[in-house]
């Protein structure tokens, strides 16, 4: 695994200009889908970069049981004034719980003389989740967010996933709508697509995005996420 915290001037442009394009799904601050808590612990809040300043993660598996942990694995998590985090990893495995394939995440950001900007991107490969209830060839989990001081508004263009199977049903290559929850008898529940915004849509804007987050109920309650990018640009235009 390797960390980088110097960014090439090619994607600092890239990372500030980031949302300058319309995306399938957009969101321009004022808050998330209610109960609006991230999974891992993280508040929305905490998508939120005081301008100017970014922010940026991304992980691959993270596990969280009576019985168990995970944290999340692997990471990359971008410095507040800017820079490229990344990070890869053979395989993760929790036994029981999921077992992935190659995973990699990536998080470049930025702030510029006229805006701010960041990305998070976690691709897993080969997933499988409470033994195959939870299934996918590819999930990608993305994230933008930029801010120039007057709009400020994040993206999960880009998500998506490959072969998803979700208790013997196959989803083929699909990206669900923002939040879909289902209900798994003698397991819980499985969101796919989980999605949190957070800032003002002025100055701030950030966005959270979870691609497959399993409740956990019953004996051993719990939650799994894997795929999870979250992006927060901040940025005051000077008068």
């Amino acid at each position: 695994m390797t960390t980088r915290t110097k960014m090439s001037g090619l994607l600092l442009m890239a990372a500030v200009t980031a949302c300058s394009g319309s995306g399938k799904t957009e969101a321009s601050g004022g808050g998330g889908p209610a109960g609006g808590a991230v999974a891992g612990g993280d508040q929305a809040t905490a998508l939120i970069a005081a301008p100017p300043g970014v922010r940026g993660e991304a992980y691959g598996v993270l596990a969280t049981t009576a019985s168990a942990r995970l944290p999340k694995t692997p990471v990359a998590t971008l410095s507040a004034d800017g820079g490229l985090a990344d990070s890869e990893r053979a395989a993760v495995a929790l036994p029981g719980l999921v077992s992935t394939g190659l995973v990699t995440v990536t998080s470049p950001g930025g702030v510029g003389d006229e805006a701010a900007g960041s990305e998070a991107t976690a691709t897993v490969s080969q997933v499988s989740v409470l033994g195959g209830v939870v299934s996918c060839d590819l999930v990608v989990a993305m994230s933008s967010s930029r801010s120039d001081g007057h709009t400020a508004r994040s993206s999960a263009d880009g998500s998506t996933f490959v072969g998803l199977t979700v208790a013997g049903t196959a989803m083929g290559d699909v990206l669900p709508a923002p939040n879909t929850r289902i209900p798994v008898p003698g397991v819980g529940t499985v969101v796919l697509n989980e999605q949190v915004a957070s800032g003002d849509g002025v100055t701030t804007s950030g966005l959270q995005v979870n691609m497959i987050h399993v409740l956990l109920a019953g004996a051993v309650p719990g939650d799994l996420v894997v795929g999870s990018a979250r992006s927060g640009a901040g940025y005051t235009a000077t008068p």
